[in-house]
């Protein structure tokens, strides 16, 4: 039977992505990663891009979210918030997590690439209203 704690495994996919920078689950189509969904663990998100700002507590709380057997995954909403809450306490508390030499956290992009993909050019003696008119027969011309 579904009941919340469904809702609450896509929070934990969520939350996975915004610590880890990639999805939980990895695959090279859509019914692969169905597959590993269903059958594997992920790797914890701090394992994947540890984030020096990232509390010690929010991976076991991703974790938690992301359990196989809803049985495993917080009860409800109400104590993911809460735990959610002492998460931001203790950084307001204790300041940020930070690596060694790490003087400040950051934040990195990859840089933009130009597309190698060629655009179209507009044909100015095209007709495009032509290329959708059917006929009563069903055709087009």
């Amino acid at each position: 039977t579904l009941d919340g704690r469904a809702d609450l495994y896509a929070v934990g996919v969520m939350l996975y992505e915004m610590v880890a920078g990639r999805r939980p689950f990895q695959g090279i189509n859509a019914a692969m990663m169905l597959l590993a969904q269903v059958t594997e663990t992920p790797v914890p998100p701090g394992c994947v891009r540890a984030r020096a700002d990232a509390p010690e507590g929010l991976d076991r709380l991703v974790m938690s979210l992301l359990a196989k057997d809803p049985a495993d995954r917080p009860s409800d909403a109400r104590e993911v918030a809460s735990r959610l809450r002492a998460l931001a306490d203790e950084v307001d508390r204790c300041g940020p997590r930070r690596a060694p030499g790490d003087a400040r956290p950051t934040v990195s992009f990859s840089p933009v690439r130009q597309s190698t993909v060629p655009t179209l050019q507009p044909n100015p003696g095209h007709d495009a209203a032509r290329d959708h008119t059917i006929h009563k027969d069903g055709f087009r011309t």
